[in-house]
């Protein structure tokens, strides 16, 4: 099933589930609606340097690589999982599709409440043959993928595209005879933004072959995983016909509801307050810090962390009494402290009277 491509600036979110908002309190009810923490359940990433999969006159396509290539484990790695090759080549016969110098490759993440997925390219010297339309001293893609969304980039160093090949119809290599035109070649952005596009063709004796080049191309897939290939080549023939694609990263995650709580109050007595919640489940959870707005600012009321009770969800409540001569808070927020030490928080509660 194809994936999509992204357009202009636009983020990508990994997961479906990804839009956790901030409990609003209504004044005069004192109560929450539902709000929600994510936990990554499961990672993904991977990472090659190129891979080319390439027909000629006609015939059926042949494939070079990917290589180097690296994939994480759905479990994760908190290290750096990396593959290395001193060169890189696609030859098909005499025709050359790409060749670079040393190509690093890496992907590592991890699960739990900030659990994400990196993956990057580095590729040094494409074009070492002389004889492909893409140059560059150096190209390398990257993404990062959390709970939050994902973003991915390109950098090009010294990157050129020869976008017509020059026309020379009598091999004297002087390109001024008549019907003869030299060759044209355009920069590439050092930061292209994504899915820039350059087209060109090369002249293979009478025979013109069109190309069309995609550079920081980012393509969502049906997983909601990122794929960023730094530089994509389609060749559109009549000879040649194929991908090229150099320096491709994916990354993308897995996140389940770490915690949803139902409702959320404060209500006063005299000099005291009464907090109250309810969760509807608890995934990955520790416990529960309460504050209170103190001085404009949020202070924690509870001494001793108050631990969670089961995944499915459970009602808690916390007594704050306020000393002779303070005010009361007129705010009060749930902090959710995971199992990993991150946290997360809920609220405010604005504080009500008892009837």
């Amino acid at each position: 099933m194809p994936g999509t491509r992204l357009s202009g600036a636009r983020r990508t979110i990994a997961v479906a589930l990804l839009c956790s908002a901030m409990l609003l309190i209504g004044a005069a009810q004192g109560s929450a609606r539902a709000d929600r923490a994510f936990v990554v359940t499961a990672v993904s990433g991977s990472a090659y340097g190129y891979f080319s999969n390439v027909g000629f006159f006609g015939g059926p396509p042949a494939t070079r690589g990917p290589a180097p290539m690296v994939t994480l484990p759905s479990a994760g790695s908190a290290g750096s999982i990396t593959a290395t090759a001193a060169t890189g080549s696609a030859v098909y016969g005499p025709a050359t599709i790409f060749t670079s110098g040393p190509i690093t490759v890496s992907t590592q993440g991890t699960t739990g409440a900030t659990g994400s997925a990196t993956s990057s390219t580095n590729i040094q010297n494409v074009n070492t043959s002389g004889n492909e339309v893409f140059t560059a001293t150096n190209v390398a893609s990257t993404c990062t993928a959390t709970e939050a969304g994902i973003t991915g980039s390109t950098t090009i160093t010294g990157g050129t595209v020869q976008t017509d090949s020059g026309l020379d119809l009598n091999s004297d290599g002087d390109f001024t005879d008549a019907g003869e035109h030299v060759p044209v070649t355009v920069v590439v952005p050092a930061n292209p933004a994504p899915n820039t596009s350059i087209e060109g063709h090369i002249h293979v004796g009478t025979t013109t072959d069109n190309f069309r080049y995609v550079f920081n191309e980012q393509i969502v897939n049906p997983d909601g995983s990122l794929t960023v290939n730094a530089a994509h080549e389609y060749l559109l023939g009549p000879t040649a016909v194929g991908d090229l694609i150099i320096g491709q990263s994916r990354c993308g995650v897995t996140a389940v509801t770490a915690a949803t709580f139902r409702s959320l109050t404060a209500a006063a007595a005299g000099r005291e307050v009464l907090v109250r919640w309810r969760t509807a489940s608890e995934i990955d959870m520790l416990g529960f810090n309460v504050y209170g707005q103190v001085n404009g600012k949020r202070a924690k009321l509870n001494r001793r962390l108050i631990a969670a009770r089961s995944g499915s969800g459970a009602s808690y409540s916390f007594r704050h009494r306020i000393l002779a001569g303070k005010k009361a808070p007129a705010r009060y927020w749930i902090q959710v402290v995971n199992l990993d030490g991150s946290s997360s928080w809920y609220g405010p509660a604005r504080v009500t009277k008892h009837a």
